[in-house]
C-alpha cells in the first residue's frame, strides 16, 4: 500500500507547483498598465512640443526640422497649410 500513497503525493506536489505557476503568470499578465489620455489627463496640447512627430502646429514655419518631420501651419489656406520636411533645415 505505501507505494500507492507516495505515488499520489507527489502527483499532488506536481499539481499544487503548477497552479503556483498558473497563479503567478496570471498574476503578472493582469499588471499591465494601460494608459488614455483622453480619460487620465488635464487637457494635454502637444502641439507647442518641438518633437511631436508627425505633426507640430503654428502661424508660421519653424526655422529648424528634421527629416520626416511634418509641420501644420494654422494661418494657411486649406490644402496649403500641411508641410514636410526632406532635408534638415529645409
Amino acid at each position: 500500500m505505501q507505494p500507492v500513497v507516495r505515488y499520489a503525493r507527489r502527483e499532488m506536489k506536481l499539481t499544487v507547483h503548477t497552479l503556483s505557476i498558473l497563479t503567478a503568470v496570471a498574476g503578472i499578465a493582469a499588471g499591465q498598465t494601460q494608459v488614455d489620455l483622453r480619460t487620465q489627463s488635464k487637457s494635454i496640447d502637444f502641439s507647442a512640443a518641438p518633437s511631436t512627430k508627425p505633426f507640430s502646429s503654428g502661424s508660421s514655419l519653424p526655422a529648424a526640422c528634421s527629416v520626416g518631420q511634418m509641420y501644420f501651419v494654422t494661418t494657411a489656406i486649406g490644402g496649403q497649410n500641411m508641410y514636410g520636411c526632406s532635408a534638415t533645415n529645409t
